[in-house]
This record gives C-alpha cells, sequence and structure tokens, in this order.
C-alpha cells in the first residue's frame, strides 16, 4: 500500500500517523513527491490524505493527480476539512476520474476533529481498508491487518 499524504497540514499528518504501524505501508508527502518528479507509483492499493482549503485542494494535490502515473486495484482517499466539507468529495473524484483513477472509498474528516478523533476516523477508515484486503490476500492477511489496528487502538487510547 502507499499512502500520500499532504505534509504541510498538521491535521493531514496526525491522519497519516495511524497508517505508520503497518508493515508494507509506504508513506510518500505530496510535495517531496511532486518536487522530486517522482510521480509514478504502482501499489495493489494507493491512498490520499489531502486537505481541503477554502473550497479547494493545494496546487501540489492537484498537481500530483494531474501529473502522475498511479495504477492500484483500489484507490482511496481521506479529505481533511479546515471549514465547510459541502462537496469536497465530489471535487476530490472529479480530480481524480480525469486523470484515470477511479476511487474505490471516500471520506471527509469534518473541521473541529482533533488528535484523538482524527486518528479514530483514520482507523475507521482501516478497517474498511483491511477488508478489501482480505477480499484480495485471504482471511490470514485480515487477521493480522485488524491485529495491528487494535495495537493502534489501544497506543491511541493511552
Amino acid at each position: 500500500m502507499t499512502v500520500f499524504y499532504f505534509e504541510g497540514s498538521d491535521r493531514c499528518r496526525v491522519v497519516k500517523g495511524a497508517f505508520d504501524f503497518f508493515d508494507g505501508t509506504r508513506v510518500e508527502s505530496i510535495e517531496r513527491s511532486v518536487s522530486s518528479m517522482d510521480v509514478s507509483y504502482s501499489d495493489e492499493q494507493i491512498g490520499f490524505i489531502v486537505p481541503f482549503r477554502n473550497q479547494s485542494f493545494p496546487a501540489e494535490v492537484v498537481e500530483l493527480i494531474s501529473k502522475s502515473t498511479l495504477s492500484a486495484e483500489y484507490f482511496f482517499a481521506l479529505i481533511v476539512c479546515s471549514e465547510n466539507s459541502s462537496g469536497s468529495a465530489g471535487k476530490f473524484m472529479s480530480l481524480c476520474s480525469g486523470s484515470g483513477i477511479s476511487l474505490s472509498y471516500v471520506d471527509t474528516v469534518p473541521p473541529g476533529e482533533g488528535g484523538e478523533a482524527l486518528s479514530e476516523k483514520a482507523i475507521a477508515f482501516r478497517n474498511d481498508a483491511g477488508l478489501f484486503v482480505s477480499r484480495i490476500h485471504g482471511t490470514s492477511a485480515m487477521d493480522r491487518l485488524f491485529g495491528m489496528i487494535e495495537s493502534i487502538k489501544s497506543k491511541v487510547a493511552r
């Protein structure tokens, strides 16, 4: 799994933290990927953790989606909103579809959710992603994933 996140947003970094504990997950900064022109990725799952501000996405997010070559069986997105999120999911889906990316899962993190709520949202998302993993890789992979999720939940609860 490859997860692209927007490093310039504190809230995106918190959500990204829920992915740091999983073996085999490559976490990439959107800003660094765009600046290094390393914009060709292939993985079973590719995800985006992006901010939505002033009714738009940062230029780096748009550039990554529009100029990169991404190949995956499953694309997902978590949109971290700093204001009214009305239309953010649709706008991101439209941006992605214009580049040939078909999102399988999109969720938004509303404004006002801080540390623990953000982590819980990311963990809930990972549960959804775990169901995809079980369909592709079988039950044993899903069991390992859910075991790791429970470990994260206990760390977040402390």
